[in-house]
């Protein structure tokens, strides 16, 4: 449960890096 919020999380934080 932990693991999938946190791999949205980071795939957010990229996102927005781009």
């Amino acid at each position: 449960m932990s693991e999938g919020t946190q791999a949205k999380t980071q795939t957010r934080v990229q996102d927005a890096g781009s």
